[in-house]
């Protein structure tokens, strides 16, 4: 339900199978922290959410707080390929705005350049295991 797609000590690609609601939203946000104690060094967790087909208020709500939990870690929380019908819902809620529109794109190559360009010059992007993620 929550493979672990390809991870760099400053980005990690996380990909969720499965509605997010009530019954396993708690079990998204524990793996999410799970990785961020595995990976003390992260500044950025992608999730491909292409396989994400709904999502309901403790949905929303954990990723919410989830968000702002990983902002105050300094980690940003992006997410790549979400679904028409879920983009819709977060913008209803406005959880698009509360995140930032600028951390949904709509390729995983769009997610990690957004990441590499935010980690500088000092992230050699041409050494980042992540490099041949493709959508």
């Amino acid at each position: 339900m929550f493979p672990e797609l390809q991870t760099s000590d400053k980005i990690a690609l996380l990909r969720f199978d499965g509605s997010l609601y009530f019954a396993n939203a708690g079990y998204f946000e524990d793996k999410v922290l799970e990785l961020v104690s595995k990976y003390p060094n992260l500044r950025y967790i992608i999730i491909d959410g292409e396989a994400i087909n709904q999502m309901d208020s403790s949905g929303e709500e954990v990723l919410h707080h989830l968000a702002d939990r990983l902002k105050s870690l300094h980690i940003e929380f992006v997410v790549a390929r979400m679904k028409r019908q879920f983009m819709k819902t977060i913008r209803r809620t406005g959880l698009l705005d509360s995140i930032g529109e600028d951390h949904f794109h709509s390729r995983i190559q769009f997610a990690l350049n957004y990441a590499w360009d935010g980690l500088g010059e000092d992230y050699d992007r041409t050494k980042c295991p992540l490099r041949r993620q493709i959508d």
